[in-house]
């Protein structure tokens, strides 16, 4: 039962009080919340109903010290914090009975039947068309009997995927009829490359408006069309939402609650504030964002679901205190809305630390990711126990953890099934690694360490470019082009390589997936332990194992091949002289739990890659894995 209780401070004159409060969901004014939010002061609580729905269509801010948490049975969802608000009095539409309508004198960015997300009205209902010859960043050249001919596209948008890593949303300003589309500036991403083959749809236009599960709105006639969805509720509620504001938390707490139904970002964090046990679902930007002087945040034990861009994006002082911990938490869909996730590069991904001083992202869960599972921006941050499964699921050219920066700490992680897609995009190549320090500039001191990829689109670990590293005791194997590929522009690099097992299967662990593959892509069935290009002294290597199937090279280099531990020797001073090379089968134990875990030994005559037969059980520590031969 919800409940106010004053609480006297010792020692001190204020009154730390909790102030419950009943949602308000009928005029959607969310006054009640808002009023409450105004009147605590520091260390007050504001307890919000389970099961209820607080309806706040302009945001608030929670100020320092204030606690946000949930009161109720145990059975009932948290309490949903949202900025939508219910459409009353929709009608049937005279075109089509299936269709609701009602007078909305607002821009609508989103809309919900039932608590569902609908897309926009679009063209194709199923499927992308493809940008044809002729394409330029600003026209769209399109072979398509239902677009050419009719010239009904103006005032419509697409949302096309330019390039293999980013998606655009862009207004048609001019549509010849003809199969040309001219597109505005607005979403229009600053490179300049044109995916022949690239996906896309047209949305956003009443005239498409023919299939359940969509909506537009009209901006002539300010009106809503709906189509519900077949299976909604015959009086399922519609909501909209008609503004990109969001909830900013500035120093508080926020306990067990709910943020869903938002267009914009969900939560703003402007000040050192904690986290936990909160879910995002259905977020139209990002779920957090942080800004300057966030330094020192915890997010843990949270849920983050259906989320169209980013997940947590991080931006903080690093010159400030710095420890921002991001742990527990699970992400599920992140940026998978294909097209919805914001235009550019640098979307679509589970945490994003722009900026940060000391940032550690720990034991979090991601699955079904657009982009990166984690992307560091900044010098310095920690990487560890997080376990990625299916991440790169909507863009490609990328990695579950991906570091556009030097002196990383990347440990003890488990990747796998990276994919790098490539359904969507124009013709190109398979990029979804494991881990990959960036090589756009001279990025160094990588700590890659304990880790485990497998079953990647593309290499285990993608290591180009980057010096003075240290990578020991990882385990790549099963990956489609190789466990560790190995390039840059210096003649010295100056890494270490100690206890790392490398390996390749035929066929690869890979998903069976559709995909725009150049032809002159000869990669397919070329999975190896290593691949390096010719010409650069990487470093020194000890203690490598190479495990590969019979017909697989161990190691290629500028177009040579080694099968063997002798000939790998002639491709330079970095090759192991002591590696251990096995011809095996591959099997792979998994550790994704915090305690070590004793696995029985399958039957068929394994024995362990290190050496030796294997026990009646085989004991791998936490986050770890044990490779059988």
């Amino acid at each position: 039962m919800l409940r106010m209780i004053a609480l006297l401070l010792l020692g001190a004159h204020a009154v730390a009080a909790d102030h419950a409060v009943l949602p308000d969901a009928a005029d959607g004014s969310g006054g009640a919340l808002v009023a409450a939010a105004a009147r605590a002061g520091s260390a007050d609580r504001l307890i919000l109903a389970r099961g209820g729905v607080y309806r706040v269509p302009d945001g608030l801010e929670f100020r320092a010290g204030v606690t946000v948490a949930a009161d109720g049975p145990a059975a009932l969802p948290p309490p949903l914090l949202t900025t939508s608000v219910v459409v009353p009095a929709l009608t049937p539409w005279a075109k089509n009975a299936k269709v609701l309508t009602a007078k909305v004198d607002r821009p609508v960015l989103e809309c919900y039947v039932g608590g569902r997300f609908l897309i926009q009205a679009r063209y194709p209902n199923h499927g992308w068309l493809r940008a044809q010859k002729g394409s330029t960043p600003d026209l769209l050249v399109v072979a398509d009997a239902g677009v050419t001919g009719t010239a009904r596209w103006s005032g419509a948008q697409v949302r096309w995927r330019r390039w293999s890593w980013w998606w655009e949303t862009r207004p048609i300003t001019a549509d010849d009829g003809k199969g040309q589309l001219t597109l505005g500036a607005d979403g229009r991403f600053a490179d300049g490359f044109t995916g022949i083959g690239s996906a896309f749809c047209i949305d956003n236009c009443l005239a498409e408006l023919d299939a359940p599960g969509e909506w537009v709105w009209d901006r002539a006639s300010s009106t809503l069309y709906v189509y519900p969805p077949e299976d909604a509720a015959p009086r399922a509620p519609v909501e909209v939402v008609l503004d990109t504001k969001g909830f900013q938390c500035s120093g508080a707490t926020l306990d067990g609650i709910a943020f869903g139904r938002i267009a914009g970002t969900a939560l703003r964090v402007g000040r050192k504030s904690v986290v936990t046990g909160c879910t995002f679902s259905d977020i139209g930007a990002d779920a957090i964002s942080a800004t300057f002087d966030a330094g020192g945040t915890r997010i843990a034990g949270c849920t983050f679901r259906d989320v169209r861009n980013v997940a947590v994006t991080w931006i903080e002082n690093q010159a400030g205190p710095g420890g921002t911990v991001i742990e527990g938490n699970r992400f599920e869909r992140i940026g998978m809305q294909f097209g919805y996730g914001g235009s550019g590069a640098w979307h679509a991904a589970g945490v994003i630390i722009m900026a940060g001083k000391g940032v550690v992202v720990r034991g979090n869960r991601f699955v079904d990711i657009g982009y990166a599972g984690v992307l560091l921006g900044a010098a310095g941050q920690v990487v560890e126990r997080n376990v990625l499964v299916r991440c790169m699921g909507s863009l490609n050219d990328g990695a579950a953890i991906y570091a556009n920066c030097s002196e990383s700490v990347i440990r003890d992680n488990i990747v796998l099934d990276c994919i790098g897609n490539l359904d969507t995009s124009h013709p190109w190549y398979p990029l979804g690694h494991g881990i990959w320090p960036e090589f756009l500039s001279d990025f160094h001191d990588q700590v890659i360490t304990g880790n485990t990829v497998f079953g990647c689109g593309g290499n285990g670990l993608f290591l180009t470019n980057n010096y003075h590293c240290r990578v020991a005791d990882n385990v790549f194997v099963g990956n489609r082009a190789a466990g560790l590929h190995l390039s840059g522009k210096k003649n010295v690099q100056d890494n270490t390589f100690t206890g790392n097992v490398l390996g390749a299967m035929d066929p690869p662990r890979l998903m069976h997936l559709i995909e725009n593959i150049p032809a002159d892509w000869k990669g397919s069935d070329s999975a190896r332990c290593i691949e390096a290009e010719d010409g650069t002294q990487y470093g020194r290597m000890s203690g490598t194992t190479l495990v590969a199937s019979p017909s697989l090279p161990l190691v290629t280099m500028g177009g040579r091949r080694a099968d063997d531990a002798a000939s790998w020797q002639q491709f330079g001073a970095w090759a192991d002289a002591g590696a251990r090379v096995e011809r095996a089968t591959i099997l792979l134990l998994i550790n994704d739990t915090e305690r070590e875990h004793a696995f029985p030994t399958p039957a068929g005559g394994w024995s362990l890659c290190a050496g030796g037969a294997a026990g009646k059980t085989i004991r791998v520590a936490p986050f770890r894995s044990a490779v059988l031969v």
